[in-house]
């Protein structure tokens, strides 16, 4: 699994049900032929019709669902099996934020397989920051949050040798590029304590022009986010970061740019992705996060948040949902809605948004898929007990 993502864990109960249900014989249509030496067990048929969906899809967000649930059955499969689909699914064509997906994790697994410059070809791509300053950690558990700290009043670069008053000791920023690890800057592995706790990450961003951009993050808390000293973004949420959960829209100025990030965590490993690309979703190169010796911060023109809209994948499922028809013929759009809220999980953990998806759904036609779906996201053992039954009935 690749680390910090929310993918969706499988039951045993639920993997059985699954090769259960799938129906032997040719795969569906769309679906390309594999010779019987290459099957990979149970999950052939799931396998073959969540890349023709894929492939139907091309283009289009609602393709996230298909990866979404490609990428849950990677443990069930051997080494490499994904990376055709996954290969389609990140070249040009495709959807941009659907294809930044696919080229995170085709990174991950060339990395398991060894190949670490495919593995750094395709994050090249994305357009992800990785050079940070880090300072904390600071204040005590979820509140942290909402309690200002004094790196938030800086404008400046950050000091090598300034030190703050820290969690339980003096903290000082510290360089962060040797603790990324397939993207993400893993706070967890620089920190201490590193749970319930309160850091701010800083990285420089050098635009060629002024322009409005979409700064999209993955955290496992409640964040915030300043470009040249105006909030763009805050979200108060508890969740297992990944990538693109949130997008905020930030207008740069021509020159190098400082963008802040107070990330605050509970009891989730400690991750920060952060990219940059246009408002529709195309990575932007802007430099490693690094503000080079003798440059400075550009002071002229307007900076700070955009007005434009930025396009998000959980806009377009969430739209796409709400426009679906009444009955049966709806129950795909709520099911992808559920499918990608579930493993990307954009939103706050307790407010179950991927299980009010999936019920919904689950009315219209209630599938063997949406009930184990609905089996994963389950709050106890009860629930996952009642979706799974209803699975085998």
């Amino acid at each position: 699994m690749l680390v910090g993502a929310a993918a969706l864990a499988r039951t045993a109960l639920g993997l059985a049900l699954v090769a259960a249900a799938a129906p032997a014989g040719a795969p569906p249509e769309g679906a390309a032929a594999r010779p019987e030496s290459e099957g990979h067990g149970p999950f052939d048929a799931e396998l073959a019709s969540a890349s023709a969906t894929l492939e139907a899809r091309r283009g289009r967000p609602e393709a996230i669902a298909p990866l979404a649930q490609l990428l849950a059955l990677e443990d069930a499969l051997p080494p490499r099996a994904l990376e055709p689909a996954l290969r389609r699914a990140a070249a040009a064509g495709n959807h941009p934020l659907v294809a930044a997906q696919a080229a995170l994790h085709l990174a991950h697994l060339l990395d398991e397989a060894g190949d670490a410059d495919g593995a750094r070809a395709a994050r090249a791509s994305l357009g992800l920051f990785s050079r940070f300053a880090v300072v904390g950690p600071f204040g005590e558990g979820r509140a942290g949050f909402s309690q200002v700290f004094p790196p938030e009043h800086e404008a400046a670069a950050p000091e090598a040798g300034r030190t703050y008053r820290g969690r339980l000791g003096d903290v000082r920023w510290r360089a962060g590029d040797a603790l990324v690890r397939e993207g993400a800057l893993v706070l967890d592995g620089m920190l201490r304590p590193d749970t319930q706790a309160t850091a701010y990450v800083v990285v420089f961003a050098r635009s060629g022009r002024d322009q409005e951009v979409a700064l999209r993050l993955g955290t496992p808390g409640p964040v915030k986010v300043w470009v040249d000293g105006a909030l763009v973004l805050a979200r108060d949420v508890v969740r297992t970061a990944a990538l693109d959960q949130d997008a905020a829209p930030a207008r740069l100025r021509a020159g190098w740019n400082r963008i802040v990030v107070k990330t605050t965590v509970t009891d989730e490993p400690w991750r920060l992705y952060l990219r940059a690309t246009d408002p529709a979703g195309r990575a932007l190169a802007l430099g490693d996060g690094a503000l080079p010796a003798g440059e400075k911060v550009a002071t002229r023109g307007p900076a700070g948040r955009s007005a434009r809209a930025v396009e998000t994948l959980e806009a377009d499922l969430r739209r796409r949902a709400a426009a679906a028809p009444a009955g049966e013929a709806g129950a795909d759009a709520w099911l992808d809605l559920g499918r990608y809220l579930a493993w990307a999980e954009p939103g706050d953990r307790e407010a179950r948004e991927a299980q009010a998806a999936l019920e919904t759904a689950r009315a219209r036609r209630p599938t063997i898929d949406t009930l184990r779906l609905l089996a994963d996201v389950a709050r106890d053992e009860d629930e996952r007990r009642r979706a799974l039954d209803a699975a085998a009935t």
